[in-house]
């Protein structure tokens, strides 16, 4: 898709665009003033059938800890999100060439998915913005790369 001319064009350096939620992500490349979708990653909460849930538990004299019943871990879920996008992020470094990444990521996923990025693509981030950006147009998404006027 062709980007409007009020927004950046990327003609000297290839980005990509790593926008995601809560469990969603989109992964978009911009080179000379043209913007595609080239992979997307999500994960689904689990659905319980029956009385399973995630339980730990700690032996003698020590305290017990357990999850609630039909409840599941929000850290194991942000984990997964978190490999499943660096493995989609995998692909797409072997199919396209960039020089710069910005991301768009909801603040309490920040640190973690920053963690989890490859090193080679963690040292090409040049912005960082936070909030759950991934329904929106990649225009929309353009526009927040723009000074505020």
């Amino acid at each position: 898709m062709k980007i409007k001319k009020q927004l950046p064009q990327f003609d000297e350096h290839p980005a990509l665009l790593i926008v995601l939620g809560g469990r969603e992500g989109v992964f978009y490349f911009a080179k000379d003033g043209q913007i595609e979708q080239v992979g997307s990653s999500s994960v689904s909460v689990p659905k319980y059938s029956d009385n399973e849930g995630f339980f730990r538990t700690r032996g003698r004299g020590g305290m017990s800890i357990s999850g609630s019943v039909r409840e599941f871990d929000k850290n194991e879920l942000q984990k997964k999100f978190a490999n499943a996008c660096v493995s989609t992020l995998k692909q797409i470094q072997k199919a396209h060439s960039f020089e710069e990444t910005y991301l768009f990521v909801p603040a309490r996923l920040k640190n973690l998915i920053k963690e989890a990025l490859p090193a080679r693509v963690r040292k090409k981030i040049v912005k960082t913005k936070t909030g759950n950006h991934h329904e929106k147009h990649p225009f929309e998404i353009l526009d927040l790369l723009q000074p505020k006027k």
